[in-house]
């Protein structure tokens, strides 16, 4: 029943949120089997990331008639010149998704949302940053599986940060220095008053890309299983603790030699066990009204 399946789906965002989903290394330690286990580890997290977004049974028809339309007229160049730099440096994820796959669900996606389709409340056209949050979910899931999923993500969980101006991002770089401003204030002033940098400049895209965007993948799955289990809006203090992990370098740099990362040009390596483990206690220091903005900023159009 209904009730039975909230419970279920509540023990299982629990179990997620403590011991995350078990990857290939952990299934198997022999390493003759262990192309054979990652594809079930990959197996139970698509399996698992679906029962989490929501998304159960899936219709290959509407799908494909959205594929059948092919290339989107307004925005199929600014897809094809994002796919194929999506994790271009990935050799697991070039071999596991080709370029046609990534291509096919992005065109299929903005057909089914423009603003010729009359059953949308919300039209959404293709920006970039669509092609690094659909990456991940095509290398768990089939594609069928993957374009529901990113449906999901896109229009439900984090419509704000996809949506014309992207004022959900803006909101979110705001709040990634009100977080730092109140896990370590030493820290936050070092940053904005004498390096003189701005979250616009260095939480952008790892806020926009849910970290996609940082390497290595396989950390950005554990990160997502996270997400997926206690929410997007996390995603917000748990950059601000990237930072803080990075606090001694910050706090040694100067402005006329500042980190790569500050400056945009090359993204924080995601840890997720020891970013995760300094993350949760500086959860509980929110205060309940600032929680509540971490929530809603995603939804912000």
């Amino acid at each position: 029943d209904a009730d039975g399946q909230r419970s279920s789906l509540r023990k299982l965002k629990r179990l997620v949120v403590l011991r995350g989903i078990p990857d290939e290394k952990r299934i198997s330690a022999v390493r003759k089997y262990r192309q054979r286990n990652e594809r079930k580890s990959h197996r139970l997290r698509g399996h698992i990331w679906k029962a989490l977004l929501g998304v159960g049974r899936v219709d290959s028809n509407r799908y494909l008639k959205y594929v059948k339309m092919g290339e989107h007229p307004e925005y199929g160049e600014k897809i094809r010149n994002d796919a194929f730099r999506t994790f271009q440096n990935d050799q697991r994820f070039a071999a596991r998704v080709p370029e046609t796959k990534l291509l096919r669900v992005l065109n299929a996606f903005v057909h089914a949302h423009s603003t010729e389709n009359e059953e949308e409340r919300l039209s959404f056209a293709y920006v970039q940053g669509m092609n690094a949050l659909c990456g991940p979910l095509l290398y768990v899931l089939p594609e069928l599986d993957a374009f529901y999923c990113f449906e999901v993500l896109v229009t439900q969980l984090v419509p704000g940060y996809v949506w014309k101006n992207m004022n959900g991002v803006l909101s979110g770089c705001h709040l990634v220095e009100e977080c730092l401003k109140q896990f370590d204030i030493t820290l936050w002033e070092h940053m904005t008053k004498k390096l003189k940098v701005s979250s616009k400049v260095y939480a952008f895209a790892p806020l926009l890309t849910l970290s996609a965007c940082s390497p290595p993948l396989e950390n950005v799955l554990q990160l997502w299983d996270f997400y997926f289990a206690a929410g997007v809006h996390l995603n917000v203090p748990v950059l601000a603790a990237q930072f803080i992990l990075r606090r001694q370098s910050i706090l040694k740099a100067n402005k006329d030699e500042l980190p790569s990362y500050l400056t945009g040009r090359q993204p924080l390596e995601v840890k997720p066990q020891s970013l995760l483990s300094l993350a949760y206690p500086l959860f509980l220091k929110l205060p309940k009204d600032f929680f509540n903005e971490l929530i809603e900023h995603t939804q912000r159009v």
